[in-house]
């Protein structure tokens, strides 16, 4: 892979179809310089590697996980989706309309 994955109709993790769908560096961008990830993936693909999400869901991620966790264990949407407090806010948010925001993260509200 040595290009950025084209841009969905929809978040990646919640599946709404959201006008403005920014860009997760699945392995993030703080973290390029790490020599076990590099030897790993390699730089090309850490640069392209990424998951196309709404707003609120990348917002929560960056909540729930440090930037650590995110590169060596969260590294693909499939194990961001399989993280217990992602899954329960994307289930959450996903029956939301596409113009939702939530004012403060689901955890907040507990």
């Amino acid at each position: 892979m040595d290009r950025k994955p084209k841009r969905p109709e929809q978040c990646e993790l919640c599946q709404r179809p959201v006008p403005v769908l920014t860009e997760h560096h699945l392995i993030p961008k703080s973290r390029h310089q790490d020599r076990k990830l590099i030897k790993a993936y390699g730089k090309p693909f850490m640069r392209v590697n990424i998951a196309w999400l709404c707003s609120p869901c990348h917002k929560h991620i960056h909540r729930m996980l440090t930037e650590r966790q995110l590169a060596y264990d969260y590294s693909s949407v499939d194990a961001l989706k399989a993280h217990p407090d992602v899954a329960d806010f994307v289930g959450w948010l996903a029956a939301k309309p596409s113009d939702f925001s939530p004012k403060t993260s689901r955890k907040a509200r507990r």
